[in-house]
């Protein structure tokens, strides 16, 4: 792996009392003040089907001071959040992000740890170190299904996407899980001479299932969850990266 260009952590959920209150955001700040986050405000817009009018709806965010990291509390899920930015930190790893996720996720619940939610999620986009095109081709080729008239040539524009749910053991829970797996090109800049460069990028997104409406997650099974995980997504990467 190269690095890491996006990944988050969420638990889903009804969460509309979290607003973005001066005692509430006074506390997670507070939490937060030892890994560098600052109190700021999510925009949400929504659309009043009724009225037909554009409604803004302040959400309460905690924001890292090298802007990769985002912590949203949004009405239905909270979010923790990480994005690759350029002359922020760099993670090239799966397991340091996770790490990182976990403590960032113990901090913000310290003062709403009693808050449940229906469903918990974790995904993540890795960009594979850069590689020559007949690497790239023999990578896409080995993968993929590829029909006997594309197979001498290059294969410019290609997605993978495909959900083998599993049964995943975390904590003191079991459950069925999607295990969604994508492969594709992102353009990235080149930062010395601007060129847009093609990399190759592996997305890999677990999550309980959608149809449990009960509040049964704290954040805790979310940390638990983020462990099994972990080995799961370490062990992929290692497969689908193959020899390269």
């Amino acid at each position: 792996m190269d690095k890491v260009i996006h990944f988050q952590m969420s638990l889903f959920g009804a969460f509309i009392n979290i607003q973005p209150n001066q005692e509430l955001t006074g506390k997670i700040a507070a939490c937060l003040q030892d890994d560098d986050f600052i109190p700021s405000v999510a925009v949400v817009n929504t659309v009043d089907p009724i009225k037909k009018q554009v409604i803004r709806e302040d959400r309460l965010q905690m924001e890292s001071k090298d802007h990769t990291w985002h912590i949203i509390f949004f009405e239905e899920r909270i979010d923790i959040n990480y994005d690759y930015v350029m002359g922020g930190i760099v993670y090239n790893n799966i397991e340091s992000i996770i790490q990182q996720a976990k403590i960032l996720c113990e901090h913000t619940f310290a003062e709403i740890g009693d808050t449940t939610g229906i469903r918990i999620a974790i995904n993540g986009r890795f960009l594979v170190r850069e590689l020559s095109s007949d690497d790239k081709q023999r990578f896409i080729k080995r993968i993929a299904f590829v029909p006997s008239c594309c197979k001498d040539k290059d294969i410019t524009e290609w997605n993978i996407h495909f959900n083998s749910p599993i049964e995943l053991e975390f904590g003191q829970k079991k459950e069925i899980c999607n295990n969604i797996i994508e492969m594709f090109d992102v353009i990235e800049i080149n930062s010395q001479d601007k060129t847009m460069v093609p990399r190759l990028t592996i997305g890999l997104d677990m999550s309980t299932s959608q149809s449990n409406k009960d509040n049964q997650f704290q954040y805790t099974d979310l940390l638990h969850f983020a462990d099994a995980v972990q080995v799961i997504m370490q062990s992929t990467l290692k497969e689908l990266e193959g020899d390269f």
